[in-house]
């Protein structure tokens, strides 16, 4: 039939970020208000334009009469970084301030979700598990979820630096911003969480771990993994089967 979907880039000033700052929106047109709304966070080789180039995520929001809200993070891993900008604040404040002042989108806890893909899986998740009372449900497709493992690679040194300090190495695990930490000390209710990887991803190995840490911790979760690598293709097709667990259908 017929789309309802508005698709809107929006340029406003972030607080955070002392600057302009930009996200995509779609948004259901004639909804009514109180729209269930997803944050949907991209990876780390990304921007806030990928999920809307790569994927049907339109159209899977137009199928669920949901409005999802897609902002840039940069290279962050969604953090207020020590050497650069405040991604994280910029984020959970300045760009959820501005997509509700401008649309009818629900401010209701259970009508509130992240998501994300990889570097965005460990945003989507850190971002709920830090705010539990404003995200009722997160989803993570091939996730860096295990961030102590990654900071014990060299992989991402110039990164991590830049995000947490030359001693990131010793701070990170155990911190606010290793996801094992938030599960284990989540203050509120915890959100549902969706995780999806690839069986020939390579970060398969710190889902598993993830989940492993996960199982036991009491909250309402699916782990799931299916043929496929770190790639569109997975993605495109297993968000929307997260987009189902979190709300519930």
């Amino acid at each position: 039939g017929l789309t309802s979907m508005a698709f809107l880039t929006c340029h406003t000033g972030s607080a955070s970020l002392g600057r302009s700052f930009c996200y995509n929106i779609i948004v259901p047109e004639n909804s009514g208000g109180d729209i269930p709304t997803v944050l949907l966070l991209h990876g780390l080789s990304d921007d806030y334009t990928q999920w809307e180039r790569m994927t049907p995520i339109e159209r899977y929001a137009n199928e669920r009469g949901i409005a999802v809200i897609m902002p840039d993070g940069a290279r962050s891993f969604y953090t207020d970084m020590k050497y650069g900008d405040a991604y994280y604040s910029s984020i959970v404040c300045d760009v959820m301030r501005s997509a509700r002042s401008l649309f009818p989108l629900s401010v209701k806890r259970e009508k509130n979700f992240t998501a994300g893909l990889s570097m965005g899986g460990y945003g989507a998740l850190k971002i709920a598990l830090k705010n539990p009372d404003v995200f009722s449900g997160a989803i993570s497709l091939s996730g860096v979820l295990n961030i102590a493992k990654s900071a014990a690679e060299v992989t991402w040194d110039r990164d991590f630096t830049l995000i947490w300090g030359e001693d990131y190495k010793s701070a990170l695990p155990g911190s606010e911003d290793d996801l094992f930490y938030l599960t284990d000390n989540i203050k509120g209710e915890k959100p549902r969480i969706f995780i999806s990887c690839g069986d020939c991803d390579f970060m398969l190995g710190q889902n598993r771990d993830f989940h492993e840490h996960i199982k036991d911790a009491g909250f309402d979760f699916r782990y799931e993994e299916h043929p496929g690598n770190h790639n569109w293709m997975y993605w495109a097709e297993h968000i929307a089967e997260g987009l189902d667990f979190i709300l519930g259908r």
